[in-house]
């Protein structure tokens, strides 16, 4: 059986992840598509603006026939680490060709560049480690430390789907890695391509929190549409928790306790909590050049879900024995009995009647899922006037 993985946040699910699958289908001769779908929090450092239960339905109406939760340890992680959670996770349900978008669109560009980093473009190269001692993040030392890649390494998708590469390599896996060009405005981009139906996520969250309804009809899918017509909750933004988390700041430890956040960073962020007027303005605030802005609101994301930093057990991806599913499609049946049977990873649909099932190292990434979860549906419930609903009691997608 041949299956395609894909990584994703769907956050939202818009016409670019559409054209992906086309591609996908056209192109791998895929039987099956799997997701592997961040939560409620996203690598960006914010809260997904749709809860997943809803960008997991738009995905499976487009063609996705079965996507599986990204535990919010490697969702909200920097890029290697979020690349590894996820292919580990995508190996072990038995994928067998990994795809991605990329700036690049080349293949064997992607795979040299991973060939050569992984080897000596790691943190702990001297030479890199020299850079970011000069003040430069880890993504522009390696960019400097190798300008033969300073083009491939200047775009996020480039660097993403160059992880990927790595982890896999990392894991001998017997990977098949598929990329095509991404379509339409630049990924970090806020403002809208003229003449493109493609415009990314950012600029569509931004038309979403502006209540641009003709846009978004000209911009997202039939499928992402359906999804927010049917349902009755309103968006979340990152300022919607901005006094969960001030609240967090207020009672910082002395010494770093948290998952990506440096002691000198734990340090400015608490020399400036006078100045603290929300989350988004927060994060500008506190921002270094030595420090990507995604990666402050990383930092400051996991003070607010209570991430500890607990020693790279997240490095532990063979561990993973179990993995959420949060939907699929009924006529995948085949796919899922593939996975049941020959997957290392076991796909799990209600959490309580397996969690005995669960070794130490699962049991962590689920309970901390869970509180994601509980403060996600915390703020969203109160935003909308609603009553809030464990996420355990919530209903799988079937389409």
């Amino acid at each position: 059986m041949k299956i395609a993985a894909i990584i994703a946040e769907y956050n939202p699910f818009h016409k670019g992840h559409k054209y992906q699958l086309d591609e996908i289908r056209k192109e791998t001769g895929a039987e099956y598509i799997i997701a592997i779908m961040s939560g409620d929090f996203t690598q960006r450092g914010e809260p997904a603006i749709f809860p997943k239960e809803m960008r997991a339905k738009a995905a499976l109406k487009a063609g996705v026939d079965a996507v599986f939760l990204l535990p919010v340890t490697y969702s909200t992680a920097g890029a290697e680490l979020f690349a590894k959670g996820a292919v580990s996770i995508a190996l072990g349900l038995g994928a067998d060709t990994l795809c991605f978008g990329s700036e690049s669109g080349n293949i064997d560009e992607l795979l040299s560049a991973a060939m050569t980093l992984r080897q000596s473009g790691t943190i702990e190269s001297e030479k890199i480690k020299n850079l970011m001692w000069e003040g430069n993040t880890f993504a522009r030392a390696r960019a400097i430390a190798f300008p033969e890649y300073e083009k491939l390494l200047s775009t996020p998708n480039n660097v993403l789907g160059i992880e990927y590469i790595i982890a896999g390599m990392s894991m001998s896996a017997p990977l098949k890695y598929y990329t095509h060009k991404r379509v339409g405005s630049e990924h970090n981009g806020n403002d809208i391509v003229e003449d493109s139906e493609y415009q990314n996520a950012s600029t569509i969250r931004r038309l979403i929190s502006e209540h641009d309804k003709a846009k978004l009809e000209e911009y997202l899918p039939s499928e992402m549409l359906e999804v927010i017509d049917e349902s009755e909750s309103s968006y979340v933004l990152p300022d919607d928790f901005s006094d969960i988390l001030y609240t967090k700041l207020l009672f910082l430890p002395e010494r770093t306790e948290y998952f990506e956040v440096s002691e000198n960073l734990l340090n400015r962020i608490k020399g400036k909590i006078g100045e603290y007027s929300g989350f988004e303005a927060y994060a500008e605030l506190i921002n270094t050049k030595n420090t990507t802005h995604a990666g402050v609101k990383r930092a400051l994301l996991h003070i607010l879900l209570g991430l500890q930093a607990a020693s790279d057990y997240r490095k532990k991806t063979d561990k993973i024995t179990h993995v959420r599913m949060l939907g699929f499609k009924k006529d995948a049946a085949a796919l899922l009995t593939e996975i049941s049977k020959t997957g290392r990873i076991k796909s799990v649909t209600k959490v309580p009647a397996a969690a005995n099932e669960f070794n130490t190292f699962t049991k962590t990434l689920f309970e901390e899922d869970l509180n994601a979860a509980t403060i996600y549906e915390y703020v969203k419930s109160r935003k909308n006037g609603e009553k809030p609903v464990h996420d355990y009691s919530k209903p799988i997608a079937m389409i």
